[in-house]
């Protein structure tokens, strides 16, 4: 169990909220229901430090994350998302990513990364868990023998949340890139998270829950921020030789997060859904399969788990094993309520269900 905080190393903490027995991999999905139900589970124990103010899950074990071909996290099969990555290219262009040699850590399924070369941007990604076959893509972590690429800009998206030691975490970046150049990181906002007892945004993978506060704490030279994804993100583009390597220093005793606020959602939707199954949820990605496995962990009530991702269809969520189906057997299905993930897809899901008889409900807004 980590004790200390992560960034300030204080042992001056708080638990705050608690969930045991969780899938360690949200974004993970099988090929049927009794491998999804003994899939690799851990607790999550959010604490909060009386110090500086962050959130991080301190049973979170870095033994158990074993990526392989069953993770599917891609999100750019929607348009909507596309629609974001295109804001997040406007933020690094207007950086001056377009005359720089690019690094993308953690590249994943290499969308963005195809994005940044059709703007004839010389990106190179590394990422281990890579399934393609592109030469630009490394598959490896960036480290200290890529040194001789000296890029001038990094781009880090959703990869430091995964990440349980983030500051030793971006001294290596920092040191494999020769302590220069510009860096983007991108992160869910743990203040969107609080505002909306958004529960199913805290699971087993995120270790670290990052405010634009502590975000920008391991900079002295912050250039750019913001937020993104109807504020979902935030974004910070950091002078990567202003990173502080000794580790964050606060005066600041605030604590953010209460257990009361998530504890209220959960009963509420464990609510919603007895009264109005059997329901459909809209989205099997990290927000869906939390969802599942907090509102509906006997998979009773939740017929079934609606997404684009052709590679999650006719497979199982993890813990649960609630079957993923494509938007195109909603009709079969003859369910009325559909339960929305992300309020972010809602125009999206309006145009793919609207020759459907049924009723759509926003997490969030409901």
């Amino acid at each position: 169990m980590n004790v200390c905080c992560p960034l300030c190393g204080s042992f001056l903490l708080v638990e705050v909220y608690n969930l045991s027995g969780m899938p360690v991999f949200q974004n993970k999905v099988y090929g049927n229901p009794d491998d999804a139900r003994s899939s690799v589970s851990g607790d999550v124990l959010l604490c909060n430090c009386r110090n500086c103010g962050f959130i991080w899950n301190a049973s979170f074990d870095d033994t158990k994350m074993e990526y392989d071909e069953n993770y599917q996290n891609e999100q750019a099969n929607s348009s909507s998302f596309r629609l974001h990555l295109d804001e997040v290219f406007l933020v690094l262009k207007k950086n001056g990513v377009s005359s720089s040699r690019v690094v993308e850590v953690g590249c994943g399924k290499g969308f963005f990364l195809d994005r940044l070369r059709r703007e004839n941007i010389n990106a190179t990604g590394f990422d281990p868990a890579y399934e393609g076959n592109h030469p630009w893509v490394i598959k490896d972590y960036f480290s200290a023998k890529y040194q001789s690429i000296n890029a001038g800009f990094i781009v880090l998206r959703h990869t430091l949340e995964h990440i349980s030691h983030p500051l030793a975490f971006l001294r290596d970046i920092a040191f494999s890139n020769n302590h220069q150049g510009l860096i983007y990181i991108e992160v869910p906002d743990i203040d969107w998270i609080i505002n909306k007892n958004a529960f199913w945004d805290i699971f087993y993978e995120h270790c670290n829950y990052f405010s634009m506060k502590s975000l920008c704490s391991m900079f002295a030279n912050v250039i750019d921020s913001g937020r993104l994804f109807g504020g979902q993100y935030l974004y910070i583009v950091a002078d990567l030789s202003s990173f502080k390597s000794d580790g964050i220093c606060s005066d600041s005793n605030e604590l953010f997060l209460t257990e009361h606020g998530f504890l209220e959602g959960i009963n509420r939707y464990k609510k919603f859904v007895k009264q109005h199954a059997p329901v459909l949820v809209w989205g099997a990605g990290a927000k869906g399969s939390t969802f599942c496995n907090i509102v509906d962990p006997e998979c009773e009530l939740i017929a079934g788990v609606i997404d684009v991702n052709k590679k999650k269809q006719n497979r199982f969520i993890s813990g649960t094993g609630h079957k993923i189906f494509s938007p195109d057997e909603i009709i079969r299905m003859r369910v009325e309520n559909i339960l929305i993930m992300n309020e972010n897809y809602l125009d999206e899901i309006k145009k793919m269900t609207r020759k459907n008889d049924v009723k759509l409900y926003t997490l969030g807004v409901l």
